[in-house]
């Protein structure tokens, strides 16, 4: 169902939340899909959302959610214990043919016959449930941008999940931060209602964990281990190896990165990338674009992590017939040659949990004033969702939908007139060039800057 961002009030119940446990008594989303237990036992909720009209859920979005909301530990999915990074989460994998729920899970679903298919994140340690959902909703609304996985709000059985984390710590590494991890929610989800975690994780009986249920992008390369592969980065610069500390790293990121060197430059996009179709402008366009769109999510969500959580996808640009570009995924050599198609990387933000409620680096180093070009739509639909952020029912979607505390939402809303007003006054004096529009860069046409909505 999809809702107006002028007219949200509609079917949203407009409640006032001082804390973040989901009350499965009031409606969230857009329907609540009972899981299926055989046993009879309550499964959960998994919930389908509600999507603002304007936004850019795509038909593929839609699909992968009711996917996700279909995924249950019964029938058909083995779900076992993350015993790898730093988050205590939970993997889905589907099972082949020939194999079992039991025989996967037994194995700790470590087999050749199972697919990873999602992830199940809630709050804790530096996880926050409502920035994985908020994520994914905000990147549709401005177009859909920097490919942030589908996700949808669900609930996992208390005592399961116990008996999971159990097995998740017995399975981390001893002395590394996945078993530190692992044993805080441990302890969290045994002390239920008397425990520090209890607006947070858990339903509001008590009787069910709740988190996000993200889906595997797929075919998605982790950024920093490709820098290790490579030796020297062709992606972000130095990204990553720059700066001491989460703020210093930012701040390198920020006066030390060729892309937001380029981003930064006051001049029309044409003056600072070639116009010429070739791999190395598509290349440096995707990945200022890219940069742009990343800077201004993580200021508007706080994100505090992002610095080692960025991935990339390979994608063939070829011209097509009506000179637009089009744009293909896993296809072969034979086949980008034929279609006279560039490979380049663009960007995946899929680990995306540690913010909302964090320490806002981005905000706190002015990472958005370094912004001096920027997709015109993507400018529009920001103008457009702050024009209507202090409407009642645009707070109740985000209390409802996206599981915001009263003070998430107002740490939002500063956070969004902030980066919309600079970047309104920016475009008016010419300091913004809404000039980030691939197919008018490649096809030599220019554009002129319209900086009201």
């Amino acid at each position: 169902m999809k809702k107006s961002l002028l007219a949200l009030a509609v079917g949203v119940v407009a409640t006032s939340s001082a804390y973040a446990s989901l009350n499965t008594q009031v409606p969230h989303g857009d329907k609540s899909l009972q899981i299926a237990n055989p046993s009879g036992a309550n499964g959960g909720l998994c919930y389908l959302p509600t999507h603002l009209s304007g936004a850019a859920f795509s038909d593929k979005d839609l699909k992968s959610e009711g996917e996700l909301c279909g995924i249950d530990s019964y029938t058909n999915a083995a779900v076992c214990p993350k015993d790898n990074s730093t988050n205590p989460g939970l993997n889905f994998y589907t099972v082949a043919d020939g194999s079992t729920i039991q025989k996967e899970e037994s194995a700790d679903c470590k087999g050749q016959n199972e697919k990873f298919e999602a992830k199940y994140k809630l709050s804790t340690s530096c996880s926050y449930t409502p920035a994985i959902l908020a994520y994914y909703h905000i990147s549709r609304i401005l177009g859909d941008v920097c490919n942030v996985p589908v996700s949808v709000l669900r609930t996992y059985p208390l005592t399961e999940h116990i008996e999971l984390a159990k097995r998740g710590l017995s399975l981390a590494p001893s002395g590394q931060l996945i078993a530190q991890t692992w044993s805080g929610l441990l302890s969290q989800l045994q002390a239920g209602r008397s425990g520090s975690g209890r607006d947070t994780l858990f339903t509001s009986d008590y009787q069910f964990s709740y988190g996000a249920l993200s889906k595997k992008p797929g075919n998605e390369i982790f950024y920093p281990e490709a820098v290790r592969k490579q030796k020297k980065s062709t992606f972000y610069g130095d990204f990553f190896n720059n700066g001491s500390g989460e703020d210093g790293r930012v701040i390198a990121f920020r006066d030390n990165n060729p892309i937001v060197h380029m981003l930064s430059t006051n001049a029309d996009i044409g003056t600072v990338i070639g116009t010429d179709f070739n791999q190395a402008n598509v290349q440096k366009f995707m990945q200022v674009n890219d940069a742009a769109n990343m800077i201004i999510l993580d200021t508007l969500l706080s994100q505090q992590d992002r610095q080692g959580n960025v991935a990339f996808i390979q994608v063939a640009v070829s011209r097509g017939q009506d000179g637009k570009l089009e744009y293909n995924r896993g296809i072969s050599d034979d086949q980008v040659k034929q279609l006279g198609a560039v490979v380049v990387k663009q960007m995946l933000l899929k680990d995306n949990d540690c913010g909302v409620a964090k320490d806002n680096i981005a905000l706190k180093v002015l990472l958005y004033q370094k912004i001096a070009h920027l997709n015109a739509d993507v400018y529009k639909r920001l103008l457009l969702l702050n024009k209507n952020a202090d409407d009642p029912s645009t707070k109740a979607f985000f209390e409802s939908d996206l599981m915001f505390t009263d003070r998430d939402y107002t740490t939002f809303r500063t956070n969004l007139k902030t980066v919309t007003d600079f970047l309104h006054s920016a475009c008016a004096s010419n300091r913004l060039r809404l000039d980030l529009d691939i197919d008018a860069h490649f096809s030599k046409q220019v554009l002129h800057n319209s900086c009201n909505i």
